[in-house]
């Protein structure tokens, strides 16, 4: 299906979620006072 294998791209979909996640998480950090 769409040229790869379904376990390949729900890791691929996780990290880059993980990655999209943890980068809003820390801008969110430092926008918080003190």
């Amino acid at each position: 299906m769409y040229g790869c294998h379904i376990h390949t791209c729900l890791i691929f979909f996780y990290k880059k979620t993980r990655v999209v996640l943890t980068h809003f998480t820390f801008l969110f950090v430092l926008e918080q006072p003190g």
